[in-house]
């Protein structure tokens, strides 16, 4: 499952990236047999397949990991 979480920019380059935030889908049968899907692990990408880090709880600010960068969610 991808939500989009918006604009961000790096300040230092001007670049701007659309973040997305990805969830995988862990889907399991119990032992009476029913089969149910849950929420999984979830990471962050630039719509350009940058891997990103979090570095806040509020997702405002990520780190670049193939480049080196930092960028920020662009106020409205």
């Amino acid at each position: 499952m991808n939500r989009d979480l918006g604009i961000y920019v790096d300040r230092d380059s001007g670049e701007r990236y659309t973040v997305t935030e990805r969830t995988q889908e862990v889907s399991f049968t119990n032992i009476s047999g029913k089969k149910s899907v849950g929420r999984g692990s979830v990471d962050y990408i630039t719509s350009c397949g940058i891997d990103l880090n979090s570095l806040d709880s509020d997702l405002e600010s990520f780190e670049l990991i193939q480049k080196d960068g930092i960028i920020r969610k662009e106020s409205p």
